[in-house]
């Protein structure tokens, strides 16, 4: 895809939008709409009927999820920009397009350099050392090699640079000898080439595994052999001949039946009729979040970017909002994170939820919103702008009893779940109310306040920290301190922070089910400071779910853990429980075998066959790094959730696995994962049910 931004009056060079980097496309209400008074005036954007948003399209693109351009644009036509949303997202979303070979790519470079040219139509010579810019002596002796000019002010007539005349650019530029030689020992003695026969040699001895059914995988035949020979040797004379060059052995190498992963795994392939808990599940932790967990931003567009990455569990953090709207809010609890609106994050979810995957998305809230009529209104958000996606009651062939399997992705296709405490209500319930309308002792905690910075601190620094307790403005604290934003937070708020985020680490809760829990009056005891002193940070503080939030809530229902024992006898697969990293690492060490797979005789094993767990980072994770994520995968658990703000090795490792099965968000686990005869411990490297073991050997070369 090009964007040309060349003008009749002056030359500028032709910009480009790779395919691969483009995140969303947007059209309608959802494009970005002009802010300029001059643009509004142009469209006529503030006149009654205008249909301006018929003609729009935003293109969205960035090297991560965070670092976004947006480009705009406007047709002629109505609905125009709709086809081109569609079209160009589903090119941007294939797992093959990402995933494409070496040539592809390669094919792309060549593309790119034809149509950036001068004004006198050439190819300025400077754009090769832009696109191979690690050695630029390299490059000139490559050109000179294809007896191309190759000063930085000369440039090439682009019928000089055929496709044949840029691929022995290329073997001037990046030799193989490691090629060479492999092709050296296949090739006919002292002949310049290989046969259909040497060709089919090297793919059945060398490239084929040994170990495969001959009748289900046969080996390659000659004749099969010439189709490949057509395919990428350069030379005519060879390819009539049945004859491969040490050039067309490369580009082999570098085509789609070379690829490093196997593309057909790249489409959906799973069986996605399995209860939802034999599924991995693609998951983030606290999502709306662009940056660190204390001071970071939030926004709204992170819930699209993430969804669109295929990610089918999200995370909101709920707070009271503030008067007069009362609007509920979503932020990082006792942080200096700004916050978005509840409200705002649902329409982004809303919009992008099934875009890249038809698979159920799963909302896990983490509820600190304490009033009866705002946890209404979220309920209400929920249920007026999700519509028909959202599941507000269990389907008739799945009813949430003991021993009743959870449905399956495709059952719950297009849906969205809710995750949220959930009571039972007989009639009306709610606390008791004050005249102005707020539940009773919802105040703010007796927060100890340093000699050192003053009451003043809390007063400067409480524009971000409006999320504190509900979203309550301050603490009644008068003065101001000599402070700028951006500046250091004073002492003060990060000894809060560290209180309530950082604990002790391995401390342990106090555990006991959901069902059984007594009403929170929403003020915080020492009995609940402490629990705040633990690793959990905020997620053990969550407030009574209401009648209007409960209703929505039906087979991802959270409860604390409390035995594998207990689990077991209580057999609800509707039952989700959630732990830090640490706490299921203490879990698994323990107790591994029991966490993933016991045979079924045992009543206390096969937690994750059963039921769904979810795995988050721990508090003090302030950066927003990650854990690697392989271990809890190894023991089953459905979603470990991840910041996918951060593209570091563990990011690197979820993105790269869920790239698999169509970026549906759900692979389907290993059979003995699955099975309730079979037994499987994580920790073991000896042997595995039904799994044949092999070594694959690598050898790296200077």
């Amino acid at each position: 895809m090009s964007l040309s931004t060349s003008c009749l009056c002056s030359y500028q060079e032709m910009e480009f939008l790779d395919i691969t980097s483009i995140r969303d496309t947007r059209f309608g209400k959802f494009a970005k709409m002009p802010k300029s008074q001059k643009l509004r005036d142009v469209f006529n954007m503030d006149f009654p009927d205008n249909n301006f948003l018929l003609k729009t399209l935003t293109v969205v693109s960035g090297p991560d999820m965070v670092d976004l351009t947006f480009h705009n644009f406007v047709s002629y036509k109505e609905n125009v920009g709709k086809d081109w949303a569609e079209d160009v997202l589903a090119l941007a979303k294939h797992p093959l397009t990402a995933n494409a070979s070496r040539s592809t790519f390669l094919d792309k470079s060549l593309v790119k350099l034809k149509m950036q040219l001068n004004p006198e139509g050439k190819i300025p010579v400077k754009n090769f050392f832009q696109m191979f810019p690690a050695d630029r002596k390299r490059v000139e002796a490559a050109l000179s090699a294809c007896h191309l000019p190759k000063g930085k002010n000369d440039a090439i007539n682009p019928e000089d640079f055929p496709e044949s005349v840029y691929k022995s650019f290329l073997m001037n530029l990046c030799p193989r000898p490691e090629i060479d030689e492999i092709f050296t020992s296949y090739h006919a003695k002292a002949k310049p080439y290989m046969t259909k026969e040497h060709l089919a040699k090297f793919i059945n001895q060398k490239q084929r595994d040994s170990r495969l059914n001959s009748l289900l995988f046969p080996p390659v035949r000659p004749d099969q052999v010439q189709g490949l020979i057509d395919k990428y040797e350069p030379r005519g004379v060879n390819v009539q001949r049945g004859q491969l060059s040490p050039e067309g052995m490369v580009w082999f190498l570098c085509g789609a039946e070379n690829s490093v992963l196997a593309q057909d795994k790249l489409l959906l392939h799973h069986d996605m009729t399995q209860p939802l808990n034999h599924y991995f599940i693609n998951s983030s932790h606290n999502t709306y979040l662009t940056a660190g967990q204390f001071s970071g931003l939030s926004s709204a567009e992170m819930y699209r970017q993430v969804l669109l990455a295929g990610c089918r569990c999200v995370e909101l953090d709920c707070w009271k909002g503030k008067p007069p709207d009362e609007e509920p809010i979503i932020t990082h609890g006792f942080t200096m994170t700004t916050d978005i609106y509840f409200k705002e994050a649902i329409e982004a979810i809303a919009e992008s939820a099934f875009k890249t995957s038809p698979y159920p998305v799963i909302l896990s809230f983490e509820n600190h919103v304490d009033s009866p009529r705002q946890q209404a209104k979220m309920a209400e958000y929920c249920r007026t702008i999700f519509g028909d996606m959202l599941l507000t009651e269990p389907l008739d062939k799945f009813p949430l009893k003991p021993g009743i399997p959870l449905p399956s992705p495709e059952d719950l296709r297009g849906k969205i779940l809710i995750k949220n405490k959930k009571k039972q209500f007989s009639g009306p319930a709610g606390p008791s109310q004050e005249p102005g309308g707020e539940a009773e002792g919802s105040g703010p905690p007796n927060v100890p306040v340093g000699e050192d910075t003053g009451e003043s601190a809390w007063e400067e620094w409480g524009w971000p920290w409006r999320s504190i307790w509900n979203g309550r403005e301050g603490l009644g604290l008068e003065g101001r301190a000599s402070l700028v934003r951006g500046s250091p937070p004073p002492p003060v708020l990060m000894e809060l922070y560290v209180a309530v985020w950082a604990g002790e680490e391995g401390a342990e809760l106090e555990e006991e089910e959901v069902e059984e829990e007594e009403e929170e009056s929403g003020s915080l005891d020492e009995e609940e400071m402490k629990k705040m002193q633990s690793d959990e940070g905020t997620a053990g503080l969550e407030v009574t779910a209401y009648k209007e939030m409960s209703s929505l809530v039906n087979y991802v229902q959270p409860t604390k853990f409390t035995s594998f024992e207990s689990s077991a006898q209580k057999n609800r697969s509707y039952v989700i429980s959630s732990f830090t990293e640490l706490k299921a690492y203490d879990l698994l060490s323990k107790s591994s075998v029991q966490f993933v797979a016991l045979p079924a005789p045992i009543p206390c094993g096969s937690y994750n066959k059963r039921q769904m767990s979810r795995i988050y980072p721990k508090g003090t994770r302030m950066d927003s790094s990650n854990y690697m994520p392989q271990m809890f995968w190894n023991a089953g658990c459905q979603m470990v959730a991840l910041n996918f703000q951060t593209m570091d090795l563990p990011m690197q490792q979820n993105m790269a696995l869920f790239e698999f099965n169509g970026q549906s968000g759900y692979l389907l686990k290993h059979e003995f994962m699955r099975r309730l005869d079979k037994q499987f411990n994580p920790f073991s490297v000896d042997r595995i049910d039904v799994v044949v073991a092999t070594t694959l050997s690598i050898t790296a070369r200077p």
